[in-house]
């Protein structure tokens, strides 16, 4: 899975990074907005609106006469139109697959791009972040070793005891570095030594996108968490956790499903 979103990002991030040196509130906008734009483009070239248009019309004309027959207690007449009713929506129904399988790349790339690179703020130049190594219980009292970088600071040097982490229901060790980019370049390769192992992550500051605040290796034993401050739209919108729902996620959804019927009836598609 994460090989699939590396090559959905490649592909992504020329097209939409731009989007990261502006403001995360108006980049979420743009990329609601243009998602909208988007599908309903695709559903406009993949789908006969002449035939949507005409079964619009039948279905509202049916609509009203099947009050009629209905007042009038016509059991005949409203059994009749019932199915045409149906008849007229299954051959609706199937102008939807073409737009919806269609639609699917371009959605997936733009998902997997959002999930990447709108989660939180990017860590400006001189700003400290802290790195929290988490690893299994048995190697506490051990000494791990940040290689340092040109323009990388470490504030608390760059060798450190492995501690017990009293902040997890979980036994296990942890060591924690407050670094920050203290020159122009951008892109930093973090190599954390324990012993023979080397663990390796990119960080990154200023503007533009941030590097990804989690990783794993092995089983789960060794977690590297970057403590980047989340981005919560607008400054207000919150994510919902109990559905794994990012706050930007919640954002985009707010803007994305109004925009959809109103832009439909600018854009004339059904």
């Amino acid at each position: 899975m994460q090989e699939f979103n590396q090559w959905f990002l490649k592909i992504a991030d020329p097209l939409l990074n731009p989007l990261l040196y502006l403001p995360k509130d108006a980049a979420l906008v743009i990329l609601a907005l243009g998602t909208a734009v988007l599908v309903l483009l695709i559903r406009k070239m993949t789908t006969d609106q002449q035939f949507l248009r005409r079964c619009q019309s039948d279905r509202v004309r049916l609509k009203s006469r099947l009050k009629e027959a209905r007042r009038a207690q016509n059991v005949q007449d409203v059994t009749r139109f019932k199915a045409v009713l149906g008849t007229i929506g299954i051959r609706a129904m199937k102008q939807e697959g073409l737009p919806l399988l269609i639609s699917l790349l371009p959605i997936t790339l733009l998902a997997s791009w959002a999930y990447a690179r709108l989660g939180y703020h990017a860590p400006a130049k001189n700003e400290w972040v802290a790195v929290e190594f988490t690893l299994p219980i048995s190697e506490i009292g051990k000494l791990m070793h940040l290689v340092p970088q040109d323009g990388l600071e470490s504030r608390e040097g760059w060798i450190q005891e492995v501690g017990k982490n009293h902040e997890s229901s979980i036994s296990a060790g942890v060591v924690t570095w407050a670094v920050k980019a203290s020159t122009s370049t951008s892109s930093f390769p973090l190599l954390i030594r324990l012993g023979d192992r080397t663990f390796r992550h990119e960080f990154r500051a200023g503007p533009g996108s941030y590097s990804e605040p989690f990783r794993v290796w092995g089983n789960g034993d060794f977690f590297l968490q970057q403590k980047l401050l989340p981005y919560r739209p607008f400054g207000y919108v919150p994510g919902i956790d109990d559905f794994y729902f990012p706050a930007w996620l919640v954002g985009y959804l707010i803007l994305v499903i109004p925009a959809v019927p109103i832009l439909k009836k600018l854009m004339r598609v059904l």
